[in-house]
């Protein structure tokens, strides 16, 4: 079985990304040409697993991730802040039950998780580049995301806001669906905005599901929620 990986990520420029995030229409995903320097940011995600313990997402082994910005008024562990979803539960025998009516990342606003922790301040390349890119948009909850092979996330929607996805580490059977339409997101050194907030996606990493679907590898993506700094507390619409 091969992947539909053959849907055509729309090309964007700076100027038209901002729009974009400032004012979000109905899009699944675009793409920015940033030729980033990929090797800069493979080196910090080594330095980071080197050093710091990923944390489980959904109650599963297959899918973990550890915070760069946190909220320090909430008082919460900086590296977990943000990481957790509420919409996987364990019943009395350990087996996880998936609750459609919890699974959202969908985050209260006023608590805003834009302070960075040392692994942000690791991570200062991307910050800078971002704010440099778009200095009307507000950038929080930056994540590095952790799919591992044989993972599938259900349908969900997100946090009413944008995401900007940079691709560390992928291959054509790292595969995200908005809706019904599949999208492959190349570690090409571009990144992608992904309209994760108001369209229903889900993903799957397939690599070395069968022997035609190449090696194992994890979906390595560093992760930044983007909302205009003019709407930060008011919903979409």
């Amino acid at each position: 079985m091969r992947p539909n990986t053959g849907a055509k990520i729309p090309v964007l420029n700076w100027k038209d990304a901002e729009e974009v995030l400032s004012n979000p229409h109905f899009y699944h995903v675009y793409k920015i040409k940033a030729d980033i320097d990929l090797s800069l940011y493979r080196d910090l995600y080594q330095k980071t697993i080197d050093k710091y313990e990923f944390y489980g997402k959904d109650g599963l082994n297959t899918y973990d991730a550890i915070s760069l910005q946190y909220n320090k008024s909430e008082g919460k562990d900086p590296y977990s802040d943000g990481v957790e979803y509420g919409g996987l539960n364990k019943n009395d025998d350990g087996e996880i039950i998936f609750n459609p009516n919890s699974f959202t990342g969908r985050l209260d606003g006023a608590k805003d998780r834009s302070d960075k922790n040392d692994i942000g301040d690791m991570w200062k390349i991307w910050f800078d580049y971002l704010e440099d890119k778009f200095p009307n948009i507000h950038l929080f909850r930056t994540r590095i995301l952790r799919t591992k092979p044989g993972h599938s996330a259900p349908m969900h929607i997100d946090e009413e806001a944008s995401r900007i996805h940079l691709p560390i580490f992928t291959n054509k059977y790292n595969i995200m669906w908005f809706q019904e339409t599949p999208y492959y997101l190349p570690a090409d050194g571009s990144i992608y905005l992904c309209n994760t907030g108001a369209v229903a996606h889900q993903f799957a990493n397939l690599s070395g599901f069968s022997q035609w679907m190449g090696e194992e590898i994890a979906r390595v993506h560093l992760v930044t929620v983007a909302k205009p700094k003019s709407r930060m507390y008011t919903n979409w619409a």
